[in-house]
């Protein structure tokens, strides 16, 4: 069928050029729609981009940056001292981006008669003290020492010079031998120093007496500049210890961030007459 079209005289004529006109009104309007997607994509392409933004870093990889601003220091001054212990090593870590310290002093050897301790001093410079538990604090006091946590009892509270400590019995090892000592710990925000460490037995567990004492002997090794500090060591800062009393038992006061992970096997409990009623 053909297409017509009325003249205003009233004759008809052919609209066979009809199909002509769209098509050219088609062609028309994609040239024109074409020409302004290419102008917008150059006005994009030549325009100034904002940098874009660097995704935040995961705290883990913020974490093992902080860490790496811990370097061992050469040849350090020996600025604390265990009083008549003798020190077996002494290691100085220093955090060259915010002027932190850290002091460890060791002694004895693990598994031997007479047991091991280390102990650390951490003055802190502009860094942000990171918190924890009192397990993740000795197991990475242990990690420094190549040792393992194997296993962790509830935190208890033992007696200073310097105040309560938070102490806990742990078992350790060196992949050789497997140790029962006692980690502890004292951190206070409005103290100089932050006090963690632990004490190894030999044939037998330590006693929290003996962690105690052993606390109680650090002193500065010499003068220092830092009155805050050389005030925390002073004699008059001395509290009521268990070191004084050794026969005195720990104060066992659960704390609230007790981990849960596998306690000493208990002993077993004597048998009862079984009443029948």
């Amino acid at each position: 069928m053909s297409l017509v079209a009325a003249t205003e005289d009233g004759t008809a004529t052919a609209a066979a050029d009809a199909p002509a006109k769209w098509q050219l009104w088609s062609i028309k309007w994609w040239l024109i729609g074409t020409g302004t997607l290419a102008f917008a994509g150059l006005v994009g392409f030549f325009a100034p981009h904002p940098a874009p933004l660097a995704p935040a870093a995961p705290k883990a990889v913020a974490a093992a940056a902080a860490e790496d601003d811990w370097i061992p220091a050469d040849q350090p001054a020996r600025e604390f001292s265990l009083g008549d212990v003798s020190v077996t090593t002494y290691d100085v870590r220093l955090n060259t981006a915010s002027g932190g310290r850290m002091d460890t002093l060791a002694t004895g050897t693990l598994g031997a008669p007479d047991g091991a301790a280390r102990l650390t001093i951490y003055r802190p410079g502009d860094e942000t003290v990171p918190t924890s538990t009192l397990f993740v604090e000795l197991v990475r006091r242990a990690s420094d020492a190549g040792l393992a946590v194997l296993r962790s009892a509830n935190p208890v509270e033992i007696a200073t010079r310097f105040g309560p400590f938070e102490a806990a019995e742990v078992e350790v090892s060196d992949g050789k031998v497997n140790v029962s000592c006692l980690g502890f710990r004292r951190i206070a925000a409005d103290e100089p120093a932050l006090i963690d460490g632990f004490v190894c037995g030999g044939e037998k567990p330590p006693e929290a007496a003996r962690a105690a004492c052993l606390i109680d002997g650090l002193a500065l090794a010499g003068p220092q500049e830092d009155a805050a500090l050389q005030g925390f060591f002073a004699p008059s800062h001395r509290q009521p210890t268990l070191c004084a009393n050794a026969s005195q038992a720990a104060v066992e006061t659960p704390m609230a961030d007790a981990e849960s992970v596998p306690l000493p096997p208990e002993r077993p409990l004597e048998r009862r007459r079984r009443v029948v009623r």
